[in-house]
């Protein structure tokens, strides 16, 4: 989701077990991506160049790994995931 006058991807608090894998956000007004349930997982997610938060989830989502955010206007980029990823994807340690 691009260049909309809100928040460009939101999964809302009554979501239950959201996956959102390799999604783009660039360029929305608010957050690229807004995240209120913790029962979320975020995998291989990219935003940048959005006014506020790349990505802002909420205690308790599950950061799959692989998140990219840049260019936004806050310049912490990402809550609740870590930015930049940090360390092997921990899905594909997993499978191995």
């Amino acid at each position: 989701m691009s260049h909309s006058g809100e928040s460009g991807i939101v999964v809302y608090a009554a979501a239950q077990s959201t996956w959102l894998e390799r999604n783009t956000a660039d360029g929305n007004s608010f957050d690229g991506i807004l995240v209120n349930s913790p029962s979320t997982v975020l995998r291989r997610n990219s935003a940048s160049n959005n006014g506020s938060l790349g990505i802002n989830a909420v205690d308790g989502v599950t950061d799959a790994g692989g998140n990219r955010a840049s260019g936004n206007g806050d310049p912490r980029q990402c809550v609740g995931v870590r930015w930049p990823a940090l360390g092997p994807d921990p899905l594909a340690v997993a499978q191995l």
